[in-house]
């Protein structure tokens, strides 16, 4: 009866989902994801290979990260969480694989909700 009533009362007030959390028997309610409001650099690594730390604050999708015009592989994601550890954006790894030179970074993604907005930055690394 406990899930029923707060999913019910979720209903209600326009959430998207909520969820229970069994071991700590603690209430999360999720609410939309915020839309994109901003890409940057954090970091750049050059050994062994170049890889190159973005944020995104906000929830993106169609990510394209390229180097001198070619493509990067995403390594790794993580969420970056905001006060009381709700995700307020992602930050990602993307590595090249070809041989290092020096060149432009670029990367940009599209908010997921409104305004749908495409964001980018660039970054020359020489």
């Amino acid at each position: 009866m406990f899930l029923k009533r707060h999913t019910i009362i979720g209903a209600i007030l326009g959430l998207s989902t909520i969820g229970i959390s069994v071991a700590g028997m603690e209430q999360a309610i999720s609410a939309p994801a915020p839309a994109l409001s901003q890409v940057k650099v954090i970091g750049v690594n050059r050994v062994p290979q170049l890889c190159v730390q973005t944020q995104e604050v906000g929830y993106g999708t169609n990510r394209i990260a390229q180097f001198n015009g070619n493509r990067l592989t995403e390594r790794s994601s993580a969420p970056t969480l905001g006060a009381g550890r709700v995700v307020t954006g992602w930050t990602r790894v993307w590595c090249y694989q070809g041989s290092f030179t020096s060149g432009t970074f670029t990367f940009q993604a599209t908010s997921i909700n409104f305004p749908w907005n495409t964001l980018s930055t660039r970054l020359y690394i020489p």
